[in-house]
């Protein structure tokens, strides 16, 4: 019983910690630039999406709808962004050694402070 209710306490927990929140936020790839406020999604391990202040519309001028930065290994993550309805694989980001809220590809900067 008292494992049982230690699980149920952790997964609450783990819950509540995961809540979304504003933040401001940089992303630029393809040419399409946007700094300003997004709704951060955090996920397990570090894992985070970025979405509009809005639900539903694209993050500033873009036509970007999310991007999602899963963490693969220390300082690696796999990005990918919805745009349009289609769900594209921008690349491998390494975090950056100067700013550790930045996430660096070959050709796009997704950060999150």
């Amino acid at each position: 019983m008292k494992k049982i209710l230690f699980c149920l306490l952790m997964t609450t927990t783990s819950v509540a910690f995961a809540a979304d929140k504003t933040v401001k936020c940089e992303i630029n790839s393809s040419g399409q630039k946007y700094k300003g406020d997004c709704i951060f999604k955090p996920q397990n391990g570090g894992t985070f999406s970025l979405t509009n202040t809005s639900p539903g519309k694209p993050i500033g001028n873009t036509d970007i709808h999310s991007v999602t930065v899963f963490i693969s290994g220390k300082d690696v993550a796999q990005v990918s962004g919805e745009m349009g309805g289609s769900i594209s694989r921008w690349g491998e980001a390494k975090r950056s050694p100067k700013e550790k809220a930045c996430w660096i590809g070959d050709d796009f900067r997704v950060c999150a402070w």
